[in-house]
């Protein structure tokens, strides 16, 4: 829940209500967040687990529809360890048998990954996972095709990878 920090408590209440009213589930506390972007103490009548307005930079925020909402440090650390779970997938690809599904892989899987992040967040804040991925995929590719050489921004082949497929 985005709201200020005054309405945070009514519209937390509003929410599970619904949640249990319309929908007949109870709603998961531990799911169930607030978070006003001016921050401060957690207002009365809100659970201070569900209260994320007075955490510290990095912890300050929430996640929705898996897109990370807050302080830009808090934002900038959800990327850095969205980054490093791509790269996990990315390390496994060349151990595959077989070069054409690790190449389907990365082509389908791996790089469209990141364009529902970099669209919702703004540039300037994705800018640095926005590199990093771009280069971890580089990197995949050049293991992929056994280049022995890393693969850069500026560099041809790189350029030549950023082509569009059609």
């Amino acid at each position: 829940i985005i709201s200020s920090r005054d309405r945070a408590a009514q519209a937390f209440r509003v929410t599970r209500d619904a949640f249990q009213v319309q929908a007949g589930v109870h709603a998961n506390l531990g799911k169930l967040e607030a978070w006003s972007p001016r921050g401060g103490d957690c207002p009365p009548g809100l659970p201070p687990a569900a209260w994320k307005g007075n955490k510290s930079e990095h912890e300050n925020g929430l996640k929705i529809l898996g897109i990370p909402l807050g302080q830009p440090a808090y934002i900038n650390a959800i990327l850095a360890d969205r980054i490093e779970k791509e790269k996990e997938l990315l390390d496994h690809l060349p151990q595959l048998p077989d070069l054409q599904c690790a190449w389907s892989i990365l082509i389908y899987c791996a790089v469209p990954r990141a364009n529902y992040l970099m669209r919702s967040i703004p540039p300037l804040l994705c800018s640095t996972y926005a590199t990093n991925h771009d280069q971890a995929l580089l990197d995949c590719f050049a293991n992929l095709l056994h280049l022995g050489r890393p693969l850069h921004a500026d560099d041809r082949t790189a350029q030549q990878c950023a082509l569009p497929l059609k």
